[in-house]
């Protein structure tokens, strides 16, 4: 991907093709760096994919349902399963745990945090997962998660099969990126080792890894 800032022109053109130039209204009142930014966010979306995104929902939303043909069906009962009784099943279970923990030995697994969120409705600046929702054990929905990825871990590593780990991808943004780095720092990862906490903004094109003073 370009890292190249686009011209005004460029994005303007893109965005009347578009029918978005709404989205320039308040550009000259921005400073020059946050003029750059703009235009570079801008850049990254596919304008024309959400405008079909956008005119397929509003069709569907209009569809009736003597507009759909295909005929909908519940799945057979030898298609689901449940982790939850009384409809578990206690033999599946012991299964699906032993392969779930030969895939993290495997280094097969990975797990994805949504947490570009501030907890302003919940009367908090900081990011959600350093808020107290009032648990006996004052523990933030960061740590909760933390020590959980942890356990799973330890229990991995038990299996006798070295190698595996469970890598934690925290996505964040703009207003929450420094802070949740730091509160990951000043708790100790949750006794996770640095290295294996990836923290990316929304709308980067990937992960990067993030060691100790870089800050994105």
């Amino acid at each position: 991907m370009s890292t190249t800032t686009p011209t005004y022109d460029q994005i303007h053109s893109l965005l009347t093709e578009s029918s978005q130039t709404h989205l320039l209204n308040f550009y000259p009142t921005l400073s020059e760096q946050a003029q750059r930014k703009l235009l570079h966010q801008l850049s990254q979306i596919d304008f024309p994919r959400v405008n079909r995104i956008y005119r397929d929902a509003i069709q569907a939303e209009s569809t009736t349902p003597e507009d759909v043909q295909v005929q909908l069906e519940p799945l057979p009962a030898s298609e689901m399963a449940s982790t939850v009784p009384p409809h578990s099943d206690p033999d599946s279970l012991s299964r699906w745990s032993a392969l779930g923990l030969r895939a993290i030995q495997q280094g097969q697994v990975g797990i994805i945090l949504m947490a570009g969120g501030q907890g302003t409705r919940l009367g908090s600046s900081a990011p959600k997962g350093c808020y107290d929702i009032g648990l006996p054990s004052g523990k933030s929905l960061f740590r909760m998660q933390g020590e959980r990825i942890k356990k799973l871990n330890e229990l991995a590593r038990a299996g006798g099969e070295a190698g595996g780990r469970l890598v934690w991808y925290v996505m964040t943004s703009g207003p929450t990126r420094m802070e949740t780095e730091r509160y990951f720092k000043e708790n100790g990862w949750f006794g996770l080792d640095q290295e294996d906490v990836v923290f990316f903004d929304q709308g980067e094109s990937s992960a990067r890894r993030v060691t100790e003073g870089t800050r994105g």
